[in-house]
């Protein structure tokens, strides 16, 4: 996982990745294929084999340090899970904490929030300090604090999260601003469990929306900007 210096780091990882398959004759979308079970593929690799396997090329082709490795085997990690995501019919990933697997921390792209049915936004908080300190978060608290609405930082477990404690649900990242997500399915480690969202599942919820709004709203000049967040560019 990250830290909050890394994100730069992180977009290097990813270009050296890119390039790195193009040296290699192969692509990230090739890479996909190879995942695909078929009559005579027999057991498909694991992600994180295929990941261990490309970084052990990468690390040889551009030498690189032990601590470098690990960095370009996450963010491969992450690639390849979203491919199968993808592949499986999902939008996203959904991560857990690695010291327990018990916290919801981030997606693949995006922070996470909830909303409880009183209104109260619930933002997830890694006791490990593991999650990404997004800009857009951080701006749709403080969004979120001006309507006033109750906001609530904290570790959220996932077995809040199946027991249906939440309304609403969205992934929050600078493109999209917030998406919403309307269910999550869990079918890692033998579980079988699906949890739905009522108020997002067929449409963005009234609290998502009202953010969005907002904070659209506030970058295109619609609405007050408060903190001195625009500038204006000459």
């Amino acid at each position: 996982m990250f830290n909050q210096n890394s994100e730069k780091m992180k977009k290097t990882i990813f270009a050296v990745f890119a390039a790195l398959c193009m040296a290699a004759g192969t692509s990230a979308f090739a890479q996909s294929q190879r995942m695909e079970r078929g009559p005579e593929a027999g057991e498909r690799p694991s992600v994180e084999q295929m990941a261990r396997e490309m970084t052990d090329r990468m690390a040889e082709r551009l030498k690189l340090t032990e601590k470098q490795s690990e960095q370009v085997y996450a963010a491969t990690l992450e690639q390849l899970q979203t491919m199968e995501a993808h592949r499986e019919g999902y939008a996203e990933n959904l991560y857990l904490d690695s010291e327990s697997r018990t916290y919801v921390e981030e997606t693949g792209g995006a922070n996470v929030l909830f909303v409880k049915e009183d209104g109260t936004l619930v933002v997830p908080q890694s006791h490990t300090d593991t999650i990404l300190p997004s800009i857009t978060r951080r701006s749709l608290v403080q969004v979120a604090q001006d309507l006033g609405m109750t906001v609530d930082q904290r570790p959220v477990e996932w077995a809040e999260v199946k027991a249906g404690t939440f309304v609403e649900c969205g992934l929050c990242g600078t493109a999209a601003v917030i998406s919403p997500v309307g269910e999550i399915d869990n079918k890692v480690y033998g579980a079988d469990e699906t949890v739905t969202f009522p108020a997002g599942y067929t449409e963005i919820g009234p609290v998502m929306k009202k953010l969005r709004e907002t904070l659209t709203g506030i970058q295109s000049g619609a609405v007050e900007d408060k903190h001195n967040w625009v500038y204006t560019v000459a």
